[in-house]
């Protein structure tokens, strides 16, 4: 739509004047002898040369290269032909083509307007070209050009024979892609089409039109109304599918009258046809037709094949087809053979067939003659696609004495009335077997159903040209039409010595016909032929119409066994699961306990014995490599009422390590008095042991009567050089700094890896983690067993790979992340419900069960510190009204033993609630774990069934296959999905819920430490 081309003749002389000539435009290499019946034609004229005119885009694959046939004609028809070339090359031109065909001045109105249609018809077959290849564009918008072409292109008036051809086949061009054409494009082309019909008839009758003349327009308008039929038949096809289809009204009035133009067609090209011609073939990518017009007496019997698509009827002779005074001998009958790739019979619903529908009619002076009840019927062979069939894999141990079972399938009434058939594949191809089938039961070799040796040996052939005779194929058995809601078992005896490998299919098929009366597909009158297979359909019917067939391949849940080998394999792998479930789990039940103890707060030793002012100090060590430290470390709390004594942190009142790798330590610390706001505090380390460094992440302290809490951010590595030391000074953080989406997310990410990662959260689990080892482990065994059943109900065959000496199909990696995909959501359901139990656990015992004693021990705290120190909660309010007295005055007033006596005073008021309380909130929670508990197991138990059921009858080869499936799913999982998980929580942590994970945590006292003289004794005691 950019180069304007031009084409001259030169050299051309005849007698007979005028020449005309022809010139079409073939996108790539053309054959030479057939060059004008592929192209395009872009000029028709006595004039020599054309004028400047628009070529379709060239074909990449040769270059961009675009074949120009000539073709030059005198006035008697005598004609001849050339070719020459151009390059024509492609270019983004979607605004372009947009421009030309929408707007109200577009290039095609102006030419319209100007009477100058062929070049409008040229304009329109390079729109085309443009369009075919702008596979970028969008598909609605690809509609809607397109059928703004089809719109203009209906326009064109059809004053001559080469006009028709001119627009016919910019028309076929333009409904070549079936998926963009809309109801209205395919309804204005159907309707041109058939416009176009009714002219090329006129002057067929009339003798205008020579013979040639019409077999070349012919092709053109069969090439379009093909692709009609098959854009109409798209939106309803169910191949492969035993569900109704629903058919459009719209979608069946085109179909119907593409199939009437399609019957004018060929009556127009036999009108020009005189009998004893060769049979004449019109072929379309999806449409082709075999024409012959022949006397009665002279029609020869046998095998007429359609050569491009490989179907074929081989009729009898006419006195079998007619039978006796229903034709003379004399009279000329015109046979018409079609083959149809899309079935254009798709409102007939009340059968689900293959696509393929062939057809054989014969008529006399256009009237059809009517074949019924032949003498001898004709046989038809429809070809198949057999790649996506379900082919199942055996191997057969010989030296066997009883018949080895192999498969089992069910019938239903989905099948009724349908043929079943065996198809056998050995790897030896002269081998002999018998194979028995049961009903309901196993058959042995004197109790069965049926019985067929193999290979079956049978004399039925069609005979076809060129000796490419059909013939049955030896390993198929017809098991003909079974009970419809029956169970049938396969077994097989092979006699010979070594294993035997078998392709196995089950199949049920059968031959239909379309009843015009009825406009229903029906059966009678024809039965399944013994040359059947999976790529091919025989029927045997005695009578002619349009004929299609059914075929469904049995799904593979067949059960094939081929050793004990396979049947084991799938077992034993769900056996193995729970046995390391139980070995991890007894080891991570005792993990759990330990981790009880990790997570209590423990007393340093320089707590007074007088002290009762407590303070929760959490110390976050870093997750980088030696981040702990085995160095002294000391602490100060500095607050806006005075410091606390410094207290060593490295070397508490318990024999546990603490300030490792990723620790989460807590520390009591005991003031005097209170230390009012906490402003900073102040470290140190020293180098009085070894592994001085340590990465320290933040701190965080928590006032233990009021639960007001200080952040202390560090992020930093701590060490000291010989013989110093090191003091750091932490000032608290501010809230913005707390809410920082960077940090934020990188402590949660780094955290998520030891918590949220659930396989390598079983060894890595953070003690003070809610979701135990135990039931980590459980939801490992799971997500393992759920992937086990999803990859054996999505196990099927593909095309083989080989690895090592496993057979990994590509289909297999596909199963292993869909199932990975399906088990991953299962295991993430599984651990929200544990996790929300033990959330639920915490919060109704801190909200219902402590939540008056908290209430009552801050009151107490109140009237003791109110008299003289400015409360917590108000003290910046009242700041300038209130003088802080020293908290030896407060402890004159309120001695060791009225704290006391008010402790025991809060715990009584709210003893009777607390019971009550906290006796409901366990039963419920605990309630709710049982029922989470009996869920995980239930699901474990579900998925090993499937698993084993559905196994234990899947042979080796299937095994190893699902084996490679399991794999895939769980290296997927564990280094692929559990990773994105992590991110996905630490981004939505970071700035959703700004929390660092020691927030959502409270101190957890030990009983020593519950009461304050306990503590204080046993630091008297040091």
């Amino acid at each position: 739509m950019e180069t304007l081309f031009q084409v001259t003749c030169t050299g051309f002389l005849d007698v007979n004047l005028p020449l005309t000539y022809n010139f079409a435009a073939i996108s790539g290499a053309a054959t030479p002898k057939k060059a004008w019946e592929q192209g395009t034609m872009v000029y028709y004229g006595t004039d020599s040369t054309s004028s400047p005119l628009y070529l379709p885009v060239g074909d990449q694959d040769s270059d961009y290269v675009v074949t120009i046939a000539v073709q030059v004609t005198d006035s008697f028809g005598a004609s001849t032909e050339t070719t020459t070339n151009a390059m024509v090359l492609e270019r983004e031109a979607k605004e372009n083509v947009s421009t030309v065909l929408t707007t109200t001045e577009s290039m095609v109105d102006r030419l319209l307007q100007a009477g100058n249609s062929q070049a409008a018809v040229r304009l329109l077959t390079s729109v085309s070209s443009t369009l075919d290849r702008d596979t970028a564009a969008d598909q609605e918008d690809r509609e809607q050009l397109r059928k703004a072409a089809i719109t203009s292109l209906n326009r064109i008036p059809i004053p001559t024979l080469d006009s028709l051809q001119q627009t016919a086949t910019a028309m076929a061009q333009l409904t070549g892609h079936d998926t963009e054409l809309s109801k209205d494009a395919q309804d204005m082309a159907v309707s041109k089409l058939t416009e176009m019909t009714a002219f090329l008839r006129v002057k067929a009758e009339d003798g205008t039109a020579s013979g040639q003349t019409v077999e070349t327009a012919a092709q053109a308008l069969l090439s379009g109304l093909a692709n009609v039929v098959t854009a109409a038949a798209r939106r309803t096809s169910t191949v492969h599918d035993h569900s109704t289809p629903k058919v459009s009204p719209w979608s069946s009035a085109v179909m119907k009258q593409s199939l009437q133009t399609i019957s004018t067609v060929k009556q127009v090209v036999l009108a020009t046809k005189v009998p004893g011609e060769a049979p004449k073939v019109l072929t379309t990518p999806s449409l082709a037709i075999m024409l012959l017009r022949e006397e009665c007496r002279d029609f020869r019997a046998g095998a007429y094949v359609q050569e491009d698509f490989g179907s074929l009827f081989s009729v009898p002779s006419t006195e079998d087809l007619f039978g006796n005074g229903t034709v003379q001998p004399d009279q000329v009958i015109d046979m018409h053979m079609s083959h149809f790739s899309n079935n254009p019979y798709q409102w007939a619903t009340n059968v689900s067939l293959e696509d393929t529908v062939v057809s054989l009619e014969f008529t006399s002076e256009g009237q059809n003659i009517p074949v019924r009840n032949m003498s001898k019927a004709v046989d038809i062979i429809f070809p198949r696609d057999d790649s996506s069939d379900s082919w199942s894999t055996i191997r057969i141990s010989g030296d066997v004495t009883e018949v080895q079972d192999v498969t089992v399938f069910n019938t239903t009434d989905m099948h009724e009335n349908e043929t079943f058939l065996l198809f056998l594949r050995p790897s030896n191809p002269d081998v002999e077997l018998t194979m028995y089938l049961g009903e309901d039961q196993y058959p042995t070799s004197v109790d069965y159903t049926s019985k067929q040796s193999l290979p079956v040996v049978t004399n039925y052939t069609i005979e076809v040209a060129g000796n490419q005779n059909i013939t049955a194929d030896p390993y198929l058995w017809q098991l003909g039409i079974l009970n419809s809601s029956s169970m049938y078992h396969l077994g097989i005896f092979y006699r010979d010595k070594g294993d035997l490998d078998l392709e196995l299919l089950v199949f049920t098929s059968s031959c239909i016909y379309f009843d015009e009366t009825t406009s229903a597909w029906q059966r009678d009158g024809c039965q399944l032929g013994p040359l059947t297979t999976p790529n091919r359909t025989h029927c045997i019917c005695d009578h002619l119409t349009s004929f299609g067939s059914t075929f469904f391949s049995l799904p593979n849940d067949v059960a094939l066994a081929d050793g004990a080998e396979g049947v084991l394999i799938i077992p034993i792998a769900v056996a193995s699961a729970f046995v390391l479930y139980i070995v991890v789990a007894c080891w991570a039940y005792l993990k759990d306990k330990g981790d009880k103890v990790m997570v209590e707060t423990m007393a340093v030793k320089e707590c007074d014995p007088l002290d009762h002012y407590q303070y929760d100090v959490m110390v976050v060590t870093g997750f980088r490599r030696n981040a702990g430290t085995l160095a002294d470390i000391n602490i100060r709390l500095i607050g806006d009422n005075g410091e606390s004594e410094l207290h060593t942190i490295s070397a508490p009142l318990t024999n546990r390590k603490v300030l490792q790798r990723g620790s989460f330590d807590s520390f009591l610390i005991t003031t005097h008095d209170w230390l009012g706001e906490i402003k900073e505090i102040a470290i140190w380390i020293n180098n009085t042991r070894k592994s001085q460094s340590w990465y320290l992440s933040r701190v965080l302290v928590r006032d233990l009567q009021t639960d007001q809490r200080w952040h202390f951010i560090c992020n930093r590595w701590l060490t000291t050089d010989q013989d110093s030391q090191l003091e750091i000074h932490l000032a608290v953080a501010e809230k913005n700094e707390l809410r920082q989406a960077g940090p934020l997310f990188v402590a949660k990410a780094v955290f998520g890896l030891h918590d949220d990662h659930l396989w390598f959260s079983v060894l890595t689990r953070p003690s003070r983690s809610s979701f135990t080892r135990v039931q980590r482990a459980t939801c490992c065994l799971i997500t393992l067993l759920c992937q086990m059943a999803a990859g054996i109900i999505l196990q099927g065959t593909a095309g083989d790979s080989i690895i090592g000496e496993l057979q990994l199909v590509w289909k297999q990696l596909i199963i292993g992340v869909e199932s990975g995909l399906v088990a991953f959501a299962i295991g993430i359901l599984i651990t929200a419900f544990f996790k929300s139990t033990a959330n639920t656990k915490e919060r109704t015992e801190e909200s219902h069960c402590c939540g008056r004693n908290d209430d009552v021990e801050k009151k107490a705290i109140k009237s003791i510190y109110s008299k003289d120190v400015v409360d917590v909660e108000n003290r910046d309010a009242e700041k300038e009204e209130v003088e802080l007295t020293d908290w030896h005055s407060a402890k004159g007033s309120v001695s060791g033993d009225d704290w006391q006596k008010r402790k025991n005073a809060k715990t009584k008021d709210g003893a009777s609630c607390s019971c009550c309380c906290s006796t409901c909130c366990r039963l419920s929670s605990r309630r709710c774990s049982q029922l989470v508990w009996v869920l995980a197991f239930a699901t474990c138990g579900a998925a090993a069934f499937i698993a084993i059921s559905y196994g234990i009858n899947f042979g080796q080869q299937e095994a190893l296959s699902w084996l490679v499936s399991i794999g895939v799913a769980f290296l997927q999982d564990l280094l692929i999905l559990q990773f994105i998980k992590i991110m996905v929580i630490a981004v939505v942590v970071s700035l959703c819920d700004k929390k660092y994970d020691e927030e959502r945590w409270d101190p957890v006292l030990p009983e020593h430490l519950a009461a304050v003289e306990s503590w204080t004794t046993a630091t008297s005691a040091l």
